[in-house]
């Protein structure tokens, strides 16, 4: 549903307490710039998705944790390709509102 334009998905992250919260890592095209990438989030089901998370555009998210023990704490994995310094780990605390690159 949705997010036509990621080409590739690196994982789908579903709230424990609540099925219509869920997070999509989106890698977009793999040898072009431009799509969906980034981190998106649903919070209906996935009628609708927010791009909360978004770190160039030729950087793909491809991993996606929810913390078990506090789920307004996310990390992802985000790859450039071209090797450039937004590849990285970022982090939210509070449900993909802001991120930090560690």
């Amino acid at each position: 549903m949705g997010l036509h334009d990621s080409h590739h998905i690196g994982k789908v992250v579903v709230h424990p307490k609540d099925p219509n919260i869920v997070y999509v890592a989106a890698m977009g095209p793999k040898y072009a710039a431009g799509g969906q990438r980034g981190v998106y989030k649903t919070t209906d089901g996935g009628k609708t998705f927010r791009r909360v998370l978004f770190a160039g555009e030729r950087v793909g998210v491809v991993d996606l944790v929810l913390d078990p023990t506090d789920n307004d704490r996310l990390y992802a994995a985000a790859w450039d390709a071209r090797g450039h310094k937004r590849s990285g780990v970022f982090r939210t605390t509070d449900a993909g509102e802001n991120w930090v690159q560690l």
